[in-house]
């Protein structure tokens, strides 16, 4: 497909995460002008890994890039960039749930949205595409779906992550109200390649080096796939100051480790854990957390792989040109994607 015809231009904040870096792959050789922010030299090595998952001729796509280091909350800087370009897409978050950085999550991600909403508003950006997530949707009653209706409350149990890419969407609104052309996207879980140390990527790694039990818990994932093509349709598309859920499939725990397992050759965890059993370790986490010895084992995680939770991610696919690919197809290439990359680094 060619580029749009009124844009040319685009910026990508966080171009070197997960979802950024694969959204650069996604729209290098489409036309685009394209520009990313980054915070350091190292970030870019990680985007440039992510592309030679695909290509071994990521250094091509790298140096089509204009790299650009920028703090998201320099309002000067962050207006003169956006005077010259067309569309920006905000996939830039702080991503925590360590105990400790609650306040951090939250005032780092407000002043990013804010930031960008405002020199969007100040530059005359065409169209802002902002990347948020289902954390910000509000809850529902005796587990029934979530959709992009659901009203927000807040109450104690929200997680600070969840605080902050509400109040994130909160920037977006007030722009769209003043005046912005702008679309905002609430994925699921995204399950992708990426770092496999840290974030959903990890996953495919911590089945892989074994887990002992599985719960009965669902929740809505979807793939980055899913995401970038989101992106590109509310790119090309002409829909604005609306938000759309992308997630494919409420999938049980046990039907995503399964899944994995299968790819990885692994034999499948047997053990259904129960949560009065899970309860003692989420105690003792929150006790060494209160003295000082961080630890993840929290009300949060908790919460995370014992509730249950159910998206519908459909009015995506009824108000722009976008489908959803097989989910399970996905992961298998994604899990494929990670066992090739582990025997590359087994043979340095």
């Amino acid at each position: 497909m060619e580029s749009d015809t009124t844009i040319h231009n685009i910026l990508v904040t966080g171009g070197t995460g997960m979802v950024g870096a694969h959204l650069l792959h996604k729209l290098s050789g489409k036309g685009y002008n394209i520009f990313t922010t980054y915070r350091d030299k190292q970030s870019i090595l990680k985007a440039e890994k992510i592309f030679s998952f695909y290509t071994d001729k990521y250094k091509d796509i790298s140096d089509s890039i204009n790299w650009i280091e920028c703090d998201l909350t320099d309002r000067n800087m962050l207006k003169k960039l956006f005077s010259e370009v067309d569309c920006v897409i905000n996939c830039a978050a702080v991503i925590s749930f360590s105990p400790g950085e609650e306040k951090s999550v939250i005032s780092s991600n407000i002043d990013i949205a804010s930031s960008v909403v405002d020199s969007c508003l100040e530059s005359d950006v065409k169209r802002l595409i902002h990347l948020s997530s289902i954390a910000s949707l509000g809850d529902t009653e005796n587990g029934e779906e979530h959709t992009e209706e659901n009203i927000w409350k807040s109450s104690k149990n929200k997680s600070a992550y969840s605080i902050s890419k509400f109040e994130s969407e909160m920037e977006v609104w007030r722009g769209i109200y003043q005046g912005l052309n702008a679309i905002i996207l609430n994925p699921s879980i995204i399950i992708g390649p990426g770092d496999w140390d840290s974030g959903s990527p990890s996953i495919i790694k911590q089945i892989d080096k074994g887990l002992p039990f599985y719960t009965n818990a669902y929740n809505g994932y979807t793939s980055v796939y899913h995401v970038t093509d989101a992106i590109y349709s509310a790119l090309k598309g002409t829909e604005e100051g609306k938000r759309y859920i992308v997630s494919s499939d409420n999938l049980s725990y046990k039907d995503l480790i399964y899944t994995i397992c299968n790819t990885l050759k692994r034999k499948a965890p047997g053990k259904l854990i129960k949560r009065w059993l899970f309860k003692p370790i989420t105690f003792i986490g929150e006790v060494f957390n209160r003295i000082g010895i961080r630890n993840k084992f929290n009300k949060q995680l908790e919460k995370s792989i014992f509730n249950s939770y159910f998206y519908n991610g459909t009015l995506i696919t009824k108000e722009l040109d976008f489908r959803y690919s097989d989910l399970k197809k996905d992961i298998t290439t994604i899990v494929n994607i990670y066992l090739d990359d582990k025997q590359k680094q087994s043979q340095k």
